[in-house]
């Protein structure tokens, strides 16, 4: 929580430009883009590997949670 106060002290325009920016490279549809990117333009197997892995640790955190959570 320390280190979130000192960021909050020093907030700029410039500075909370990058942070959104890592913000919106972190949400699921810019991910899925560079996976179809890689697949359509660059390397498909590559491509297969990430989104199999990113696919696969969704289901892995889903899963996980239901386990963890009481009903």
């Amino acid at each position: 929580m320390d280190f979130l106060r000192l960021l909050a002290e020093y907030r700029t325009p410039m500075g909370n430009f990058v942070f959104q920016s890592i913000t919106y490279i972190a949400q699921e549809l810019f991910v899925i883009a560079v996976i179809c990117w890689l697949f359509w333009c660059s390397n498909k197997s590559l491509a297969y590997k990430l989104g199999f892995s990113y696919f696969l640790s969704g289901l892995a955190t889903v899963s996980y949670t239901h386990l963890t959570l009481p009903t």
